[in-house]
């Protein structure tokens, strides 16, 4: 039981801007659920955008401006893009 009264010190110590969660009650940690599932749009994304408008040049330059320093692209980049 001594693992209790710590635990129990030290949420009593906790500033307000860390209490994530609650105090400690009948032994067990009870911290806020999980916030609801919302389903993503990516196309709407400036990130897939972004990839939908310029992937192409970029596979098309890489030879040139980042094979040197990066070395090949792997085939499983434009596959996964593609997908």
């Amino acid at each position: 039981m001594a693992h209790h009264s710590l635990l129990l010190a030290l949420a009593q110590n906790v500033p307000g801007q860390y209490g994530h969660c609650y105090r400690p009650d009948a032994g067990a940690w009870v911290c806020e659920p999980p916030g609801v599932y919302r389903p993503r749009h990516p196309k709407v994304t400036v990130f897939y955008q972004v990839l939908e408008r310029h992937f192409d040049s970029y596979v098309a330059a890489y030879e040139e401006r980042f094979e040197p320093r990066s070395g090949p692209l792997r085939r499983v980049v434009p596959d996964s893009v593609e997908q």
